[in-house]
């Protein structure tokens, strides 16, 4: 295996075009100029303009950075829509799952998804891993601070997954080292797809559930600040807090918060549809840095026309839930 391509995969639609420029931007500003990564694209659907202007946004950086689009013809949508838990998810993030085969000339690949900014290198990951180790994946638990929201999540899980399943429920798939020589040698593709297809009622993050509990117990941990969701900078506030971590020391958690390599931006809030959240004036600093500053403009001015068109009569947001309910009529 040559160990100076970095190969990584990222599964997403037109919808997430906008959110990927800035990715796969920072990821070539922060890339080593001695390597090669080659960026794969699965997807279905995504246009040849869109496809030509992302590329550009790889161009013309000191490092050699390619992407290549990667043809799905809608694959695996009869899983996703039986999948009952969809939130913001499309039926890209599936083709995780098919990996193994789609790359035969890949031993290992790093996987990312898109709602994603990177602020280091991300070969230094991929590069620590051995392919000819028995671990399925390296990934990150993430920074969770115990008797935080996060550490609450779990609680999510209580109603349709045993004790013993939950404690398996513990790596992100947003970033993560995949072992494809080894899924390929023990048929972890077809036991994946097979998980997801039998459990696609009950899964909730369906394609991280798929991987945490087929992959269980070959899963070595990242280090803390590999991969870091931006809803921690609201979890530590203190220097007491960072020692509550449940995962990683306070040290490690001080600098992963300092010093991220991928930010994430997990959840159902992003800087294109809360331009307040959390970390999102380091999401809009890149984004003027691509050729898509205008697009979003564009898609925000047409959003806020559509806003003055109706009149809201009630909101209404119930206990426990994330949902708002609003009753409006269209402006006469």
């Amino acid at each position: 295996m040559d160990r100076r391509t970095i190969p990584i995969l990222t599964c997403f639609d037109d919808n997430y075009v906008i959110p990927a420029a800035v990715a796969f931007r920072t990821l070539a500003e922060q890339a080593d100029p001695a390597l090669h990564y080659l960026i794969y694209v699965a997807q279905s659907g995504i246009g040849a303009d869109h496809q030509a202007r992302l590329k550009a946004e790889v161009a013309n950086h000191p490092a050699r950075v390619e992407l290549v689009f990667v043809d799905m013809a809608h694959q695996l949508s009869d899983l996703f829509a039986r999948t009952d838990c969809k939130g913001h998810y499309s039926k890209e993030m599936f083709y995780k799952l098919l990996a193994p085969s789609l790359f035969p000339q890949h031993d290992a690949m790093l996987v990312t998804d898109v709602d994603v900014l990177f602020q280091g290198d991300v070969s230094r990951d991929f590069l620590a891993f051995d392919p000819a180790g028995e671990d399925y994946l390296a990934a990150s638990p993430s920074l969770v601070r115990r008797g935080s929201w996060v550490h609450r999540v779990a609680e999510m899980y209580e109603k349709d997954f045993t004790a013993e399943e939950r404690t398996h429920l513990r790596y992100g798939a947003g970033y993560c080292v995949v072992n494809l020589a080894r899924m390929r040698t023990d048929g972890l593709e077809a036991r994946m797809l097979r998980y997801a297809e039998e459990h696609a009622r009950r899964l909730l993050q369906p394609e991280q559930d798929v991987l945490n509990l087929v992959c269980h117990p070959h899963i070595r941990t990242l280090p803390a600040d590999s991969m870091v969701c931006t809803y921690a900078y609201d979890c530590y506030r203190s220097e007491a807090d960072l020692a509550e971590d449940v995962n990683y020391t306070a040290d490690e958690v001080r600098h992963a918060l300092a010093h991220p390599v991928q930010l994430h931006f997990a959840g159902r809030e992003k800087p294109w549809n809360s331009p307040a959240c959390t970390r999102s004036e380091v999401w809009f600093e890149a984004l003027a840095r691509t050729g898509f500053l205008r697009d979003h403009l564009q898609q925000l001015g047409r959003a806020l026309d559509a806003q003055r068109q109706h009149k809201v009569m009630a909101s209404v947001k119930l206990p426990f839930s994330p949902r708002r309910f609003v009753l409006s009529k269209t402006k006469c």
